[in-house]
């Protein structure tokens, strides 16, 4: 794996700007300032585990696995289930959702997924969805689908301690059925 420009620039802000900072800070100039940051830009150099380096790239490829992982897990769950971004926007449908809403992959995207609520309840759900992402909170809202079928969904915002929220997880349920 290599490092992307972004990752590079996270490592810089986070590691070796810093590093400089506290050196000159703490009076290390010259020749000994020479020695650690050289030592600090030898761990950035892979050397087959124990660097720096080999470590961040080791804990990336952890978490894109990770990723990988659950994405699957939850295209096998018999739960319909979706992600969307800080926005609202839909970015990601499980095939249950597919399934239950009949909307393929591209039409559910955005704000598509409301088009599987009826006319009566959709203004309805839009504005309850709308808020809760202005507000960053879960909701939870019952409606009929465009079927006739009572359904309900519940959010909740993915929040991360350095970006804050990052978007939302909702399932959808169909009312009287455990498995969709």
């Amino acid at each position: 794996m290599t490092l992307d420009s972004n990752t590079v620039v996270v490592i810089l802000t986070t590691i070796i700007i810093p590093a400089c900072t506290w050196a000159v800070g703490v009076g290390i100039r010259g020749w000994k300032a020479f020695t650690i940051l050289s030592k600090l830009a030898t761990e950035f150099q892979p050397n087959g585990g124990s660097s720096l380096k080999d470590r961040i790239e080791a804990i990336y490829d952890e978490l894109k696995e990770l990723s990988a992982t659950n994405a699957v897990s939850l295209q096998l769950v018999p739960y319909a289930f979706f992600r969307a971004d800080v926005s609202g926007n839909v970015t990601w449908i499980n095939r249950c959702f597919v399934q239950i809403t009949d909307l393929s992959e591209q039409d559910a995207f955005g704000l598509g997924w409301l088009n599987c609520v009826s006319e009566s309840d959709r203004a309805r759900v839009k504005t309850e969805w709308v808020a809760a992402i202005a507000d960053q909170r879960s909701v939870k809202t019952s409606f009929k689908l465009v079927d006739g079928r009572q359904a309900s969904i519940e959010s909740m915002p993915t929040i991360s301690k350095k970006f804050g929220m990052t978007g939302l997880v909702a399932a959808l349920r169909i009312e009287g059925v455990k498995n969709a």
